[in-house]
């Protein structure tokens, strides 16, 4: 699996050099053809006071005419976008024969959910921190001395439990207590390095996602110093960005990239009982919501968990879900409150106005869910309906700030919005 991360980290950094053609190519042009504005307008304060008033320049190296393209501020948001979706998402271990292809579509498919709805991605990865801690304590209790990273690999699909008469089926943590305390199965003494070892974290990629996150936020903080404008894609993008590094630290030691999961062996043949017990509790672990309808067929004896899951256990008592339920509501509404700060002059009036009520939807809708007792009371209709309309509502709030800042913002753009930023005048210097 660390072959699609190096084929998507080829492709970025081709498009990376592309479009540093395309910008060279575009300055060199602009001295025979007139640009966007005025020719005046769009040089930079710096190189403006290189040149006499006579409109002549000095001899020797000059620098590209201080704007630049909307190539450049397009490519630098999408690379950041697609740089951060695939850092923070941690998928679990893949079924057995599944191929490339599937796994490859696997992931794409959750980068393109990331990327719409970066909050769902946070809760997961929120709710799995806890369970894996709540897991952890509950293991050293029975004397099994395992880290977060041990658990986090245990509810992936990281251990398969072989047992006579039955085929290879994969076991989380809660499920490893159950057979360690039916005394069919010894203490797993796995080393974290073992499980390092499997985890396929590319450095470089992990490099260069950093480096463009970097630069997108330095970039909108310079431009607001110097009071330029900022795009309305790189406000999206610098809300994105915030909302994955809190979403990243709950993730920290969770493995990434495992394709082969490690073999438990229990002692003899499991009877029925036990069995029964084991697929219970896995129907009652995990939500439905984030696993294929052929794993709930199949399961515990088919393949791993292919996506998420969400446990329903009650992995943290009432009031940590409810304090964990209301960081995430808090925090997607202060990520989401960034898109206040664009300037309506970027944009067409009815694209302001659509920009304005998709952050009043975005703000609201996570605390909906603060009612969910309420909802569980009405009838069944009533909470599908509710949902639905929420869930659209959603969809929408997401979508098209997406829309206007691919699409409809960059027919008003101001000149303005194309001067780069004059470094010299922020960083200290003697």
């Amino acid at each position: 699996m660390a072959s699609w991360k190096r084929i998507a980290l080829a492709v970025s950094l081709f498009l990376f050099f592309l479009s540093t053609a395309r910008a060279q190519s575009v300055h060199h042009d602009s001295a025979d053809e007139a640009p966007l504005a005025p020719r005046h307008e769009l040089i930079s304060r710096s190189t403006r006071s290189l040149c006499g008033t006579n409109g002549t320049y000095p001899a020797g190296w000059v620098s590209s005419t201080g704007w630049r393209s909307s190539f450049e501020v397009l490519w630098s948001c999408l690379a950041t976008l697609f740089a951060c979706s695939c850092s923070i998402l941690r998928l679990n271990v893949p079924g057995r024969g599944e191929s490339e292809i599937h796994s490859l579509w696997r992931k794409v498919k959750w980068m393109v959910i990331t990327v719409i709805f970066p909050e769902l991605i946070a809760i997961i990865a929120i709710t799995e921190f806890f369970i894996a801690r709540e897991t952890r304590d509950s293991l050293k209790r029975l004397g099994i001395n395992w880290t977060l990273t041990h658990s986090f690999f245990a509810n992936m699909g990281g251990f398969v439990l072989e047992s006579e008469g039955l085929e290879r089926f994969p076991v989380d943590a809660r499920m490893i207590e159950m057979l360690i305390k039916a005394d069919v199965l010894a203490h797993p003494e796995i080393d974290i390095r073992e499980i390092q070892d499997k985890s396929k974290r590319d450095s470089f990629a992990r490099l260069f996602a950093g480096s463009q996150v970097l630069w997108v936020v330095v970039q909108c903080i310079a431009r607001r110093v110097q009071e330029l404008p900022v795009t309305p894609l790189e406000f999206l993008t610098a809300e994105f960005v915030l909302l994955s590094m809190f979403t990243y630290l709950f993730e920290w030691c969770k493995p990434d990239g495992v394709c082969v999961p490690i073999v438990l062996r229990a002692y003899g043949r499991l009877d029925d009982d036990l069995v029964n017990q084991l697929r219970s509790k896995f129907n009652q672990s995990y939500n439905k919501e984030f696993t294929t309808v052929n794993d709930i067929k199949r399961i515990p004896f088919g393949p791993a968990f292919r996506t998420f899951f969400v446990s329903q256990e009650k992995a943290t008592n009432s009031w940590q879900s409810w304090a964990v339920y209301m960081l995430v509501c808090c925090g997607t509404g202060a990520f989401n409150g960034i898109r206040t700060a664009v300037r309506h002059q970027l944009m067409p009036p009815v694209a302001w106005t659509v920009w304005r009520i998709s952050i009043l939807i975005s703000v609201v809708v996570p605390f909906v869910g603060c009612v969910y007792v309420c909802i569980k009371m009405m009838p069944r209709l009533a909470q599908i309906v509710l949902c639905s309309i929420v869930g659209f509502l959603y969809f929408l709030s997401r979508v098209g700030p997406l829309a206007i800042a691919l699409g409809w913002s960059w027919q008003s753009q101001p000149a303005s919005s194309y001067y780069v930023v004059q470094w010299t005048e922020i960083w200290p210097h003697f």
